[in-house]
């Protein structure tokens, strides 16, 4: 309190300071590695690391982990494949290692206590979370099965990469009993495998005088799964399932609209038709936000000091939980602006659609209404985009040498041109349970950028 002026706005610039808070923290880390390279012959090439980390924010008992890795390739065309003319590199090579990860708070493993209010007028303490000096590094042991190749005389080349990833002792809040006095802690419980194949390859198509034109593709082919958790635990917190991709969506299956009625439909457990469904008795894996495989193409044309580049992106597979449209949809009270899917909701007997019947606010027959986490509100976020296009003019250098100058580029560029989804949402790129993201804008920009 006490400023001289509102022209001061800083905390110690009051004549009185009737108040403050702050906030301070820290965390360590500490290792030793060493690395090993060789090279025989420019044939074969191996290499080998291995490092000693540990981390404040570990339990006293588990902080120092040890991690390594190992990698060895050969190189087929400098002896065995010599012979075979249109064969420029030909190297298979294997890989495997583990590293670490820490991304958890710098407390996560600390007993904490807190001081939130007083008793009978004294001050007190209050403990605020279960210590975990066992809890230690969430580990990650990956081999690499890869191939690099490149074929006529450097026309086409790329490579090739079978991959599996362990995830171990994973790092997650687990619950606990109310009557503990806590709601979780952190722990190093379940591990989850990522495996796949990833491809890649560049081509030069074209290129005769001052033509040419070059595409890059890659796809990766992706599966994710949960294959262990606590114990002989099946699921953890209805969150995470044994056998399936560890971002999964749990949810009772929307049955429609009765036509008869406009009230809303979903399955029970033994398939049965009711308007009151359990969100935990009667839910069932629905699909998973993880792709199937997702990649992207890009395209160079050139001829002389004119380019013009045209990249596509596209991710398949994924599904994704409309919040959105359950916020509109589901929630019958609701009196601010609709999606134009309410056009299509049930008003009269006999009326086939999926949208229910709307109802005055507080008239609606149950809950059954607000129920809006079921397979109803899950789309397939399936999607091609053209990304981004790009045409440009680069002055010649003759020009440039007349100018004085070490170059002139005029440019224009668009990105998020055109999408093809069947996806009803704003953007199927940036997807996820958020109530209010704000979609990828469609942008046209051009310039001149001049080198000196």
């Amino acid at each position: 309190q006490g400023y001289p002026s509102g022209l001061f706005r800083t905390v110690n610039s009051a004549a009185n300071i009737t108040s403050g808070a702050g906030f301070q923290t820290q965390y360590r880390i500490a290792g030793i590695f060493s690395r090993v390279q060789y090279n025989f012959d420019e044939r074969l090439f191996a290499t080998a690391s291995v490092r000693y980390d540990g981390s404040s924010r570990f339990g006293a008992d588990n902080q120092w982990g040890v991690f390594y890795s190992g990698s060895i390739g050969y190189d087929l065309t400098a002896d065995l494949l010599s012979d075979i003319d249109f064969l420029d590199q030909l190297q298979p090579r294997v890989s495997y290692g583990t590293t670490g990860n820490a991304d958890i708070g710098n407390f996560a493993a600390r007993g904490l206590f807190g001081a939130p209010t007083s008793y009978q007028g004294d001050p007190v303490l209050r403990p605020s979370q279960l210590a975990n000096p066992s809890l230690g590094w969430e580990s990650s042991r990956e081999i690499n099965i890869g191939l690099d190749y490149q074929l006529f005389e450097g026309r086409i080349f790329g490579d090739i990469n079978v991959f599996r990833t362990d995830n171990e002792d994973l790092l997650l809040d687990v619950s606990l009993p109310w009557d503990s006095g806590y709601e979780e802690f952190t722990d190093n419980v379940g591990s989850v495998r990522n495996e796949g194949i990833e491809f890649e390859i560049s081509s030069v198509n074209v290129d005769r005088g001052l033509f040419q034109w070059t595409t890059d593709f890659n796809v990766t082919f992706l599966n994710n799964e949960i294959t262990s958790l606590i114990g002989d635990q099946d699921h953890l917190d209805f969150d995470y399932f044994v056998g399936e991709p560890i971002a999964t969506y749990y949810y009772p299956t929307f049955a429609g609209v009765n036509p008869s009625t406009g009230r809303s439909m979903w399955y029970d457990a033994d398939g049965n038709i009711t308007y009151n469904p359990s969100p935990v008795g009667d839910a069932e894996i629905q699909g998973s936000s993880f792709s199937d495989y997702y990649g992207g193409i890009n395209n160079t044309f050139s001829y002389g000091g004119l380019s013009l580049d045209v990249f596509f992106q596209f991710d398949m597979g994924s599904d994704t939980f409309l919040q959105q449209q359950a916020f509109f949809l589901e929630t019958p009270q609701f009196t601010g602006n609709m999606t134009r899917n309410m056009l299509d909701r049930w008003q009269q007997p006999g009326d086939v659609t999926d949208i229910a019947k709307l109802y005055p606010e507080g008239n609606h027959p149950g809950d059954e209404e607000f129920r809006a986490s079921s397979s109803r509100n899950l789309a397939d976020a399936s999607y091609i985009r053209l990304k981004d296009v790009r045409l440009s003019y680069t002055l010649p250098d003759a020009v440039n040498q007349q100018l004085g100058i070490g170059g002139i580029t005029v440019y224009g560029q668009g990105t998020n041109l055109v999408t093809w989804t069947e996806y009803p949402g704003m953007d199927p790129e940036i997807v996820g349970t958020s109530n209010a993201f704000y979609p990828q804008p469609q942008t046209l920009s051009g310039g001149i950028q001049v080198d000196f």
